[in-house]
């Protein structure tokens, strides 16, 4: 018993060590188990049930690490859980509470992940205060230099800006949908300036903008990498004085 007391506990920073080689391990084990299926061969239940550990143990790490305040648990956190949550859904407060708390941080990857997984229930097309509240942190996020740009590459499943042409898609029954879904969207990591352009598209969708603001908003995002802002510019600036580039 004493030798097992003076064991030091695990740091924060050691948790997310152990999660990311959990979550690599656990990413190849998954793509295995679909490169089966796509062969027609049965699955290989052993397999399945190692690559379940491996999800169970980093998840554990993860909240362990969150518990401790580190932004990157709790920005992976958020991410813990599927996507496609519609619109009429109220968002998950545990998740958004911690995630908000990497936003306080200064953790643009938070702020833009916050707008997606957080945004407040209702008609789509109400723009109420608590939406306009989520566009200013967001505003606030992209302006001012980021602490933790150290942190990036992160991988954003919900990235407009950043859809890979083909997508790694992945159907296994006993497969958790969240993880199945980060991993199709592992091609959609992105760096720090795909971050922002990512932030500076999602303000050029607010409704109260004047199209001057929306549109140099647009050409921000663009200069940093968002091609979908590209196409934005080409259906809203004026023929034939179309702005220059």
């Amino acid at each position: 018993m004493a030798a097992l007391s003076s064991v030091p506990p695990i740091s924060s920073q050691q948790h997310l060590v152990h999660a990311q080689a959990l979550m690599r391990q656990a990413n190849e084990q998954l793509r295995e188990l679909a490169a089966l299926e796509a062969r027609g061969e049965a699955d290989d239940v052993m397999r399945l049930a190692a690559m379940s550990v491996s999800i169970a143990q980093a998840h554990t790490h993860i909240e362990q690490a969150a518990d401790a305040g580190e932004v990157l648990a709790l920005f992976w956190q958020s991410g813990l859980h599927p996507l496609g949550r519609e619109h009429d859904d109220a968002p998950q407060p545990a998740p958004c509470a911690r995630l908000h708390q990497a936003v306080d941080q200064g953790f643009l990857a938070a702020a833009v992940a916050y707008y997606y997984r957080c945004r407040p229930a209702g008609n789509v097309f109400e723009y109420t205060a608590e939406q306009a509240e989520q566009f200013q942190a967001l505003r606030r996020a992209v302006q001012r230099d980021d602490p933790f740009q150290s942190l990036y590459p992160q991988v954003l499943r919900e990235s407009v800006c950043s859809t890979p042409a083909n997508a790694f898609t992945v159907k296994l029954p006993g497969g958790p949908r969240w993880f199945a879904e980060a991993l199709e969207a592992s091609g959609r990591s992105l760096t720090y300036d795909l971050f922002k352009a990512e932030g500076l598209y999602l303000l050029a969708m607010q409704p109260d903008l004047e199209p001057s603001e929306r549109l140099a908003l647009l050409r921000q995002s663009q200069a940093l990498g968002c091609e979908r802002a590209a196409n934005w510019r080409k259906r809203l600036a004026p023929e034939p004085t179309r702005e220059r580039s």
